[in-house]
Order: structure tokens, then C-alpha cells, then sequence
């Protein structure tokens, strides 16, 4: 997990896990997961500071992608204005 902190308080955070996938040779990829920036902080650049630092994470794995999830138009505009592109569905099954 990655957090952002601005005057002592956290003000976003963002779940990283680092993941082998078998289809591409075991080589690992970055699954990116609940990015989260208080409201009062948007726009501000914390998210686009914590994607930055989710991808040299992902660098420093030895990752050959990173991969997220999204729901909300406004989480579509905010990441591909960070290069993100959509490539494929997600499908989920929530079991609990």
C-alpha cells in the first residue's frame, strides 16, 4: 500500500500487488487496486503522485504492465489523462 500525506494526515492511498502471470512466461505484472484521494484533495495532483510512484514500484518488480480497474467516467478521464488506456473488460463475481 502507498500513501499520501499532506499536513500530518493521509489524504490518499493506493494497493499494490505484484503478481506472476503464467500466460506471459511467469514474468510479473502490477495490479492496481482502490485508489483512494479525500475529496478535498482532488485535482491537486496526490493521484496522479501516487500513480507515478505505483509505476516505479511496478519498475523496480521487474513488472511488464501495470493493470486497473474502473467504474466511474471520472476515474476514466483521470487515468488516461496519466497514459493509462482501457484494453480489455473486467469481469467480477462478488463471492462474499
Amino acid at each position: 500500500m502507498l500513501v499520501a500525506e499532506a499536513a500530518g494526515e493521509i489524504v490518499g492511498t493506493v494497493d499494490l500487488t505484484v503478481l506472476a502471470n503464467a500466460a506471459h512466461a511467469g514474468d510479473p505484472y502490477l495490479l492496481v487496486e482502490n485508489v483512494v484521494i479525500d475529496a478535498a484533495h482532488r485535482r491537486s495532483g496526490v493521484g496522479a503522485a501516487l500513480l507515478a510512484a505505483a509505476r516505479d514500484h511496478g519498475r523496480r518488480a521487474g513488472c511488464y504492465k501495470l493493470q486497473l480497474s474502473a467504474d466511474e467516467p471520472e476515474a476514466f478521464a483521470f487515468y488516461e489523462s496519466l497514459g493509462l488506456r482501457p484494453l480489455a473488460r473486467t469481469y467480477k463475481e462478488y463471492l462474499a
